[in-house]
């Protein structure tokens, strides 16, 4: 394991030394409180930061944070608002997100999971609307339909990047998740719309680990 973690962070040190475009993300469970982050490089220097705090570990899980920081990924790319040079590096040290991500059958957190499908499909259709403007304002001159493509307009690619080996962009993510599960979000105009209502519904994986503490205590 720890010879897969080395040639990770050596391939996640090159990515990110080639990609015009990178952000990192990461979840955090600190002082019994959970939050999500990402983090934007642009030629390799930070520009900007997403911050969102989920309340409570007896009501949310670190993983369901890992998911949230790849949407918050996907939204800070769709906020630069131009056309995005290829390859675009996404990284996350969370394998099980990852592995989440391409089991399309209900499980725990499919509902974020699904936001993360969208939030990259929904970056699809931007870029393909940027690329082909001049298309696009024809079609409506027509009074025509425009239907942007959800798939192969860009090229993202989500990379595992190990935690805690040195790798400045995780360590600077893993920074931004602790402030998060602190309370500390960004604030709701920059976040995605579906967090800027009410909170999150909570994850019955961590409610019944809570109710099973509880149990055990009584016992």
């Amino acid at each position: 394991m720890q010879s897969d973690k080395t040639l990770a962070l050596v391939d996640a040190t090159l990515y990110h030394m080639v990609a015009p475009v990178s952000v990192y993300s990461d979840g955090s469970g600190f002082e019994g409180r959970v939050g999500a982050s990402a983090v934007q490089y642009i030629n390799n220097i930070e520009t900007k930061v997403l911050r969102y705090h989920l309340g409570s570990l007896k009501e949310h899980t670190v993983y369901e944070a890992e998911i949230l920081g790849l949407t918050l990924s996907f939204h800070l790319l769709r906020n630069l608002k131009r056309q995005l040079l290829n390859p675009i590096v996404l990284g996350t040290d969370s394998q099980a997100t990852l592995k989440a991500l391409d089991n399309q059958r209900p499980h725990t957190g499919h509902h974020l999971l699904d936001r993360v499908h969208d939030a990259a499909e929904a970056l699809q259709v931007q870029q393909d609307s940027l690329r082909n403007s001049v298309a696009r304002r024809e079609a409506k001159r027509l009074n025509r339909k425009w239907i942007g493509r959800k798939r192969g307009v860009v090229d993202v690619q989500l990379h595992w990047t190990p935690a805690h080996l040195g790798f400045g962009p995780n360590e600077r993510a893993d920074e931004e998740a602790k402030l998060a599960a602190q309370g500390n979000s960004s604030s709701p105009d920059q976040l995605p719309s579906f967090l800027r209502g009410k909170p999150l519904p909570a994850s019955i994986s961590a409610l019944r680990q809570e109710n099973l503490t509880m149990l055990r205590k009584r016992w």
